[in-house]
């Protein structure tokens, strides 16, 4: 478990131990290993296993919506304070916003968490695919001009990383920390499979439910996105913390290499990675999410001070 005592002095990595499998357990963990791409992949395409344990209503969470730019209507849910420090939780591809059930269900004292549904998810209308990491984060902006000094915490997952990223350089006079968890980063390491090129033939298309379709749309696109930002990412001086599963196959912790390589202005960077966690963290690992959070809300207090 990281502890809020590690905050003090931010480390290039702090590696959260798993217990070490034995008997039995070592004998299944080593037959499986092979399939782990494929359990990722099918986890991914389906959320089987990453339902929460409860209805996101048992979490009094609220349920709203706001006109972004162009055409957009955002929804998103929020719970805490309406004053605290905002954090605002962007989802991977395909998802939502109920994703964050678990991080929503009890909110520190003095924050205010808000889930958004990215365009061509959830509710948010119109329900159609969105490449573009700047339309992505241009839709965040109605949550983000709140009215006061402070900026909004962001954390991406998955493809919500570059979202978040690409928010942070567009509007950085409204984001003052970034976590990122799992979170795509490096093009080179976009590899296109010839079946999702395939999928996005609209013969192909139209047979998959509209999420799915969407999530491929925004995945073919996704190597050039993030190859038209890295020339930014040096620009961002924010505290940044980097969560990354080591056994991650869908999004490689090579990422993490990456960025440490780009974010060189990032003042703190903390980079936490979870020795056994695959790309499922925010369902995994909910626990160490919420101690690294804690650490970068101590980072963005710190740098507001200074």
């Amino acid at each position: 478990m990281l502890e809020l005592a590690a905050c003090a002095t931010p480390p290039f990595a702090i590696v959260v131990e798993s217990a070490e499998p034995s008997g039995i357990d070592l004998v299944v963990e080593e037959l499986l290993a092979p399939l782990q791409p494929m359990r990722e992949q099918l986890v991914a395409i389906t959320g089987i296993g990453l339902e929460p344990e409860e209805e996101i209503e048992a979490f009094e969470a609220r349920r709203g919506e706001v006109r972004a730019e162009g055409n957009v209507v955002l929804s998103y849910i929020e719970a805490g304070s309406p004053t605290g420090q905002r954090v605002l939780f962007i989802h991977g591809s395909p998802g939502s916003a109920d994703e964050w059930a678990a991080l929503l269900a009890e909110v520190p004292r003095g924050q205010l968490r808000l889930a958004v549904d990215r365009p061509g998810f959830g509710d948010t209308r119109p329900y159609e695919a969105v490449e573009s990491l700047t339309r992505q984060a241009a839709a965040l902006r109605p949550l983000l001009e709140t009215g006061d000094d402070r900026g909004t915490i962001l954390v991406g997952y998955s493809y919500g990383g570059p979202v978040a990223l690409r928010a942070a350089l567009d509007m950085p006079d409204r984001v003052e920390g970034l976590l990122l968890i799992g979170s795509a980063a490096d093009p080179a390491e976009e590899d296109i499979n010839p079946l999702q090129a395939l999928l996005e033939l609209e013969a192909f298309a139209e047979l998959l439910p509209d999420e799915l379709a969407h999530a491929n749309s925004e995945l073919l696109a996704l190597r050039d996105e993030l190859a038209a930002m890295a020339g930014e990412l040096h620009r961002l001086r924010i505290p940044v913390t980097v969560i990354h599963g080591l056994q991650d196959t869908l999004v490689p912790p090579q990422n993490v290499t990456y960025l440490d390589r780009q974010l060189t202005a990032a003042s703190p960077m903390r980079v936490v990675l979870i020795e056994e966690g695959d790309h499922f963290l925010p369902w995994s690992h909910v626990d160490a999410i919420n101690a690294a959070l804690g650490c970068l809300v101590r980072d963005v207090e710190r740098a507001r001070r200074n």
